[in-house]
């Protein structure tokens, strides 16, 4: 007598289920003893992320599950975050004897890497060369608070992000120096031919000095610059200027002077007083952040003629805000095509419904050619009484946000 056929769950009701339960540890170890044909999707999404930072009682096994030679989970590994951490008059520092044994070359899926206060010089030469080994394969590499005193350590970092598409780095300070430069990094320094998108500080003139100087081949076409104050303003438009045809998109975001003691000018001119966007020909998007005059001018010298979208984030309590002037740039010129999209902030959904309306009155040829966009942050309706915390938080141009941005509030990571 033959036996009855088991009845078969469809792969795909399978994947459904573990995917409904991607945020639920527990859930997901279940799934993986249910059966074998389970096993890869409920560890795909269970070891997607792992975080390792200095808190050993939240390290606990993680570190052994990508360096145990008997550990299997290295293939599902898709976003790692490593974190010295502050706070070393109680915690020992633990990369430099955690590196050599992480098992590199066995993390073939690795597509993001966080480094977080990494502290180079407390690394041994074999640490240092796993840790560069560990940045050759992921598309995507971040680093915050990175520590030391040299430019040179940070560009044979980026250097070996040999397969980086995005490459970011904030809270971090480094000096340089040309004599430094030009006998610590190879003349042969080159960057990923797949780097497409950079963010940085614009305090890190030093990194990007460097680069500009180093001359190498590249692609970059998207560039943020935050914080650009104005002793590093000059800096990052002539950095922009050698990037040249390449970029497509750029954010830079201006500091308010109002909340600076005693400053009176904007961050905005020394950008534009050595030439700013004028050899970016390729742009398509330009996003800004600063005060309006000097955003104005920057606008101004804009050549690109294939200029899309221009977003701007506005205060509705900035003093010097004159709707009318944002009409000139995009009525004749370059920008007579492109769309204007104001990005407001405010104490208050009434202000902000007033500087709509105030925007809509000063510029109703843009209004009604439908190239007049004012909402908040995140695309939301200015009429919203409470936006997203998350929106909220990282502004009108987001940034990065990085796994262990979040662990000293949630020991769960």
């Amino acid at each position: 007598m033959t036996a009855p056929s088991q009845p078969l769950v469809p792969p795909e009701l399978c994947d459904i289920v573990v995917d409904h339960l991607h945020d639920d540890p527990r859930a997901l170890a279940t799934c993986a003893l249910v059966c074998r044909g389970w096993l890869p999707s409920s560890r795909m999404h269970q070891f997607h992320t792992l975080v390792l930072h200095r808190f050993p009682e939240w390290r606990g096994q993680k570190l052994s599950l990508i360096s145990d030679p008997s550990s299997t989970i290295l293939p599902y590994v898709r976003h790692l975050a490593l974190g010295e951490g502050r706070g070393r008059e109680v915690d020992p520092y633990w990369l430099d004897d955690a590196l050599p044994g992480i098992r590199v070359d066995d993390l073939e899926g690795l597509e993001c890497l966080e480094l977080f206060e990494i502290i180079w010089t407390s690394l041994s030469p074999e640490s240092l060369a796993r840790l560069l080994a560990l940045c050759r394969r992921p598309r995507s590499v971040a680093l915050r608070l990175f520590h030391n005193h040299s430019v040179v350590p940070l560009i044979h970092l980026l250097q070996a992000c040999a397969s980086a598409e995005k490459f970011t780095i904030h809270g971090s300070f480094v000096h340089g120096h040309d004599d430094e430069i030009a006998a610590l990094v190879p003349g042969s320094f080159t960057m990923s031919p797949h780097l497409r998108y950079v963010e940085m500080p614009g305090y890190m003139y030093p990194f990007y000095n460097a680069l500009r100087r180093l001359a190498p081949e590249h692609g970059i076409c998207t560039i943020y610059f935050a914080s650009l104050y104005a002793n590093s303003a000059a800096s990052a438009a002539r950095f922009l200027q050698w990037c040249g045809h390449t970029i497509e998109e750029i954010t830079l975001d201006f500091p308010d002077p109002r909340q600076e003691h005693n400053r009176t000018e904007n961050h905005e001119a020394p950008f534009y007083e050595v030439g700013g966007l004028k050899d970016n020909t390729s742009l398509r998007t330009i996003n800004l952040n600063g005060t309006p005059p000097g955003l104005l001018a920057v606008l101004k010298q804009v050549t690109s003629k294939i200029v899309d979208t221009v977003s701007i984030s506005l205060d509705s309590e900035s003093p010097d805000l004159d709707f009318g002037a944002f009409g000139e740039p995009f009525s004749k010129g370059v920008l007579a095509s492109a769309k204007l999209r104001i990005i407001a902030s405010g104490p208050d959904v009434k202000s902000l419904v007033e500087m709509r309306d105030m925007l809509y009155g000063k510029l109703p040829l843009l209004q009604k050619q439908g190239r007049l966009v004012v909402e908040r942050a995140g695309g939301q309706p200015i009429d919203t009484p409470e936006p997203p915390t998350d929106v909220d938080r990282w502004g009108a141009f987001p940034m990065v946000d990085m796994a262990l941005d979040h662990y000293f509030v949630s020991p769960a990571v």
